[in-house]
């Protein structure tokens, strides 16, 4: 917290070492996020560089509360707008399967109304994840947050890939549940 202090008051002095010292303290994980969305090595370091302009640009007049979901959002953002501009022409169903899976439960925004949505929808997602276990909080976030590959995610999970889809299947009917619960209707 300290170094995010820091880091954000240089932001606001413009002090050109914070890039450095934003690299040196997320670099790792954003290239971590970026890579879970874009194949490309050439790409993830293009987009890692626009994360630290995006940055630069955005803090200020942005005052992020907390520095590191901060960045990885702009990080993951960006990387999500490169996957887009990447596969525009052409189907790449990698991503595009994550995306799907989650489309019958978080619809897509594109109004002003619609990203008011998308800050209550935040909220409700916050919630519903500080709801389950740290076991499915993990494997929900690194599926869709990191866009980890199902293999790889039930690897590490100590799962078997067929067990690791079903678990996913019930978070997203849970999720789907809980946000009806809540009035939120899709």
């Amino acid at each position: 917290m300290e170094q995010d202090a820091r880091i954000i008051e240089q932001l606001n002095h413009r002090d050109q070492q914070a890039i450095p010292a934003l690299e040196q303290t997320y670099g790792s994980l954003c290239r971590t996020v970026i890579r879970s969305v874009v194949d490309s090595p050439q790409d993830t370091e293009e987009c890692l560089q626009d994360v630290w302009l995006t940055v630069w640009n955005r803090i200020p007049p942005e005052h992020p509360a907390l520095l590191r979901p901060w960045v990885l959002r702009v990080a993951r953002n960006l990387a999500l707008k490169r996957y887009h501009g990447n596969t525009a022409a052409k189907r790449d169903g990698r991503y595009d399967a994550l995306l799907e899976e989650l489309s019958e439960v978080l619809p897509a925004g594109e109004t002003v109304e619609d990203a008011v949505d998308a800050r209550e929808l935040t909220n409700l997602l916050n919630l519903f994840l500080s709801g389950l276990d740290e076991s499915s909080r993990v494997l929900f976030v690194r599926r869709y947050w990191f866009g980890e590959p199902l293999e790889a995610l039930a690897k590490v999970m100590g799962l078997r890939p067929n067990t690791a889809a079903v678990k996913l299947r019930r978070l997203r009917e849970k999720l789907k549940s809980y946000l009806e619960k809540e009035g939120y209707f899709l």
